[in-house]
């Protein structure tokens, strides 16, 4: 028998299932070495001590030379796609990824000389059961793309043991449930498609209800009957089937449940019962394509390989999920940020993105999660502000529901949360109704008291010019900007908070922050105040650059071409500006950096910009892959609703410099963004996305995706991120 250390390749090992085997391999004496693309994969996942290498499995030249520098003698293999509703409406990529791609990973095998593999399959290849418990023997005619997709994997593992001697056994789980009981993993997915996920959000108070599909199933209560298996009986079948290859055995498939069905009510019952919570439920009608009940026959692996699992009770796997969902969603809430991971790092330019809408937010949350870098969300108190201040326009979202929204979904809680622009008259309602400044200034510090109770990490201090359109003097703004900081620091420590503050002055001024002697004598007023009180110097001082963002362009003198950056650096001085803040320990802020070429942003980390501000270009791409949506599937009545919604609406009228010069269409994609959580484009969108559907498109995730690669090219230029190719993320 071996049971010596192995060394085991695990594809998709930063994954909920994956995860877990890394860990049972270490405790079996292994060396697991994971390569994972991170596409839905988590690096905190895995222990320190095991390598990672993200790429695709699939990536032949990397895989190739990965098996030459380590000696791999089993190859397990989790990654996969595994949505079952994804799958019916995107059969390609579930071929692709699951099938040829796993072809391709045979092949690399092959080549060299690495002949034993474990499959992940699925009890999806049964398709409708035509008895239960099933057993190996029973027909595998799978009902969609998900299944026959791992199906034709069995197939060709078949086939590639008898062509060329690569042996295997494929595990056909029923549905994998619970988490490691130290809490070192778990489940962690923001839109769970599996049941008792789906139960545990609505017990976390994520979801309001719990909806059961269908109530009149010929069933003992009405409802679905599933099997459940826990992921560590899972991973404990794994490493039997590992030893039976080692040891010379044949290729084989297996069937993985406890052998005993759960109803929904059932599930729903055992939640209840460990979380103590009575949940609502909502009964609605049958989902297609769910059969009545589905549970396995796992005597054979039992009789074959000696497993049994230790987890059966339905009560323990919920128990073991439930407890890793409350530390899972406690660490995120509670955490603090005390340090920015990037701030440090040279040759980085850290992106600080505006919220412009939920899919921009949606966009930066998957983006951070895949390439394990920080982004940070600047909010400004129209897009997001308190309740208590009318809350703000983006999602509808107040303070406090955006922050906890953000970060129960940020994995790793690598988004920042950002104040940008607060301090006085800068929301609405202390426009209307104050125009002495110490009422102004009393709003917005209730406003900064919000922001700090939620978790923002980093405050924006920003005393606009005063309401009788006054040019107010540089002493004038640091005396508010000082209020303000004091205050702000103050009620962070008596809450416990760690927060740190940005100081911005250039857009009060008519002459901003571009003047050496200006920039010096505010640094040492800064220092000097920081100093008597007691505080900490700020992170950022807003610098003036030379952005300038109107219309959909950057009309500074921010260079545009390799040609002019030279004469840039040369004639205006900003490396002056920049060292001098470096001298001072102060990093410098850009604000208005949207629009810039590829080329300028590749300048700023090369010249030592630490962090610049992105937002309506964000906003401006979502709603112009709208508007090509609709043009391209010649919705040409819903075009012109929104276009009249958008324009009517004027918030287009800060951004132009010539109302006269733009057609109404240009002027709505200026603005668009600013309607998103409008009723009139709610309803719109609705009636879009039903239209849309029917041809295969879906909405959301198409402006999603926009936002996504928008975001992704200012990564790609500040050099937090390899240059991917933007078809991986």
């Amino acid at each position: 028998m071996k049971n010596i250390s192995q060394k085991v390749l695990v594809t998709g090992g930063a994954g909920y299932i994956g995860s877990h085997m890394v860990l049972k391999l270490l405790e079996a004496g292994h060396q697991p070495i994971v390569v994972d693309d991170l596409s839905s994969g988590l690096k905190s996942r895995l222990p320190q001590n095991v390598p990672l290498h993200v790429f695709n499995f699939a990536d032949g030249e990397k895989l190739n030379a990965l098996f030459n520098q380590e000696k791999i003698d089993v190859v397990m293999h989790f990654a996969a796609f595994i949505e079952v509703g994804e799958s019916v409406e995107h059969p390609d990529k579930y071929y692709q990824n699951n099938f040829v791609n796993t072809l391709a990973l045979l092949n690399t095998m092959r080549k060299n000389d690495i002949n034993q593999i474990i499959l992940s399959s699925t009890a999806a290849t049964f398709g409708e059961p035509e008895y239960i418990p099933a057993d190996e023997k029973h027909p595998q005619k799978p009902l969609n793309a998900y299944g026959m997709s791992k199906l034709m994997c069995e197939y060709a593992l078949k086939d590639f043991d008898s062509a060329y001697g690569i042996k295997s056994v494929c595990l056909r789980y029923f549905n994998a449930a619970g988490a490691d009981p130290l809490l070192r993993t778990g489940f962690r997915k923001n839109d769970p498609s599996h049941l008792i996920p789906i139960v545990l959000k609505v017990a976390s108070g994520e979801n309001p209800a719990i909806k059961i599909n269908g109530i009149d199933y010929d069933t003992k209560d009405g409802t679905c009957v599933r099997d459940y298996i826990h992921v560590m009986d899972l991973c404990d079948a794994h490493l039997l089937a590992m030893n039976y290859l080692l040891n010379g055995g044949e290729t084989r498939s297996f069937n993985l449940g406890n052998g005993y069905g759960y109803s929904v009510r059932e599930v729903i019952d055992a939640v209840e019962k460990v979380t103590e919570k009575k949940l609502t439920v909502i009964e609605g009608p049958r989902r297609a394509g769910d059969s009545a009940a589905l549970v396995a026959d796992s005597n054979a692996i039992q009789h074959a390989l000696g497993w049994k699992p230790q987890y059966p009770a339905l009560e323990t796997i919920v128990q073991h999920a439930w407890e890793w969902e409350r530390r899972s969603v406690d660490d995120i809430i509670n955490s603090e940020a005390t340090t920015t991971p990037f701030l440090g790092k040279s040759g980085c330019t850290y992106l600080c993105v505006g919220p412009m809408s939920k899919n921009c937010v949606d966009a930066c949350i998957e983006l951070v999660n895949q390439y394990q870098i920080p982004i940070m969300l600047i909010a400004s108190r129209r897009q997001i502000e308190c309740a208590e201040l009318g809350g703000g326009y983006v999602n509808n979202w107040d303070t406090k529901s955006f922050a906890h929204y953000v970060k129960t979904r940020d994995k790793n809680n690598l988004i920042i949360l950002a104040r940008d622009h607060g301090g006085p008259w800068q929301n609405p309602i202390e426009i209307e109704k104050y125009e002495n400044v110490d009422d102004a200034m009393e709003s917005a510090k209730l406003s900064y008291l919000r922001d700090i109770e939620a978790g923002f990490q980093y405050l924006h201090i920003d005393p606009v010019i005063n309401m009788q359109d006054v040019v107010p003097s540089l002493d004038w703004i640091l005396d508010k900007i000082f209020k303000l900081y004091e205050f702000c620091i103050n009620k962070a420590r008596e809450l416990g908070k760690n927060i740190s503050i940005e100081i911005g002055t250039e857009e009060q001024q008519q002459n901003p922050l571009k003047d050496i002697e200006q920039l010096e004598y505010v640094i040492q007023k800064i220092k000097i105040f920081c100093d008597e009180k007691g505080y900490q110097y700020p992170t950022f001082l807003v610098i003036q650059t030379g952005t300038k963002v109107m219309e959909t362009r950057n009309i500074g003198k921010f260079p545009k071409s390799t040609d002019e950056i030279k004469n840039y650096l040369d004639e205006s001085k900003i490396m002056d500006l920049i060292n001098l803040c470096e001298k001072h320990g102060l990093k410098v802020k850009e604000h208005n950096g949207d629009y810039l070429s590829d080329t300028s942003l590749k300048v700023h980390p090369k010249i030592g910009i630490h962090a610049v501000n992105v937002a309506p270009e964000f906003g401006v791409d979502e709603t112009r892959k709208f508007i090509e949506i609709l043009e391209k599937n010649k919705m040409s009545d819903e075009l012109e609703e929104f276009i009249s919604i958008a324009h009517d609406s004027m918030k287009w009228s800060k951004w132009v410099i010539d109302p006269n010069a733009l057609s109404r269409k240009e002027k709505a994609e200026i603005c668009g963004h600013y309607v998103f959580s409008t009723n009139l484009f709610l309803d719109l969108k609705k009636r879009c996305e039903a239209k849309l559907i029917c041809k295969g498109i879906f909405l959301e995730f198409e402006l999603k995706e926009a936002v996504k690669k928008s975001i992704y090219r200012y990564l790609k230029c500040f050099n937090l991120i390899e240059a991917h190719c933007f078809d991986d993320v």
